[in-house]
């Protein structure tokens, strides 16, 4: 494998982890909210109400700023 290959190799590596842990973060806190929130915030109650106002603005504001670091 090339030196360029395996560069891709590892940076499709890591982009495939980025995503995992945008889309894992959202859930785990304090109290575990289920996925189900994410579809239909209105039929979760306070657990859509808290993912969609608090957790997933703070999880993408995080990863903007981790990716402006790099």
């Amino acid at each position: 494998m090339s030196s360029a290959a395996r560069g891709l190799a590892v940076l499709g590596g890591l982009a495939v982890l980025a995503v995992a842990a945008v889309g894992v973060a959202p859930l785990v806190g304090m109290a575990w909210i289920g996925p189900s929130a994410i579809w239909d915030p209105a039929g979760a109650g306070m657990d859509g109400e808290i993912l969609w106002t608090y957790r997933i603005p703070r999880v993408i504001v995080a990863f903007a700023a981790g990716a402006g670091l790099g």
